[in-house]
């Protein structure tokens, strides 16, 4: 614990005034929250983040796979139209997801994030593809 006046550093946590400027102590606790809530911001690194983003771009690309195949099945054999439309609902979310989590790992590596998520909204599946290959090789370093 540090006390907020002169940045000594207090040994007994239980103290009420500082050992070398003498100030009150109760408003320490303020200060140790925040220590804390900055903490838990950046608990994962940019190594966890491009493998979450890699998971879920894979999931993506997959369930458009799936969803194609099930409009391919729609059009030649069963015409029931529940089975693709809810394969495409089920490709939005998984977008919605990934544009977010893309999002998170632009502002991460300190790239504008507007960019990655109005370039997908206007040019779907290849803003999509081109904002997770972008965001992939700046954060690598590559």
């Amino acid at each position: 614990m540090y006390c907020l006046s002169c940045g000594h550093r207090i040994k007994n946590n239980f103290s009420k005034f500082c050992n070398e400027c003498g100030d009150e102590l109760s408003r320490q606790r303020i200060s140790e929250k925040k220590t804390i809530k900055k903490a838990v911001i950046y608990s994962t690194t940019i190594e966890e983040d491009l493998s979450r983003v890699s998971h879920i771009f894979a999931v993506w690309v997959t369930s458009f796979i799936v969803a194609s195949i099930f409009f391919f099945i729609y059009l030649n054999y069963i015409h029931n139209l529940i089975l693709p439309v809810a394969a495409f609902v089920g490709v939005l979310f998984v977008w919605m997801i990934l544009l977010f989590v893309l999002q998170d790992l632009a502002d991460r590596i300190g790239a504008p994030s507007l960019k990655f998520v109005f370039i997908p909204q206007i040019f779907p599946i290849a803003g999509t593809f081109f904002s997770y290959f972008y965001l992939v090789n700046k954060a690598t370093g590559k």
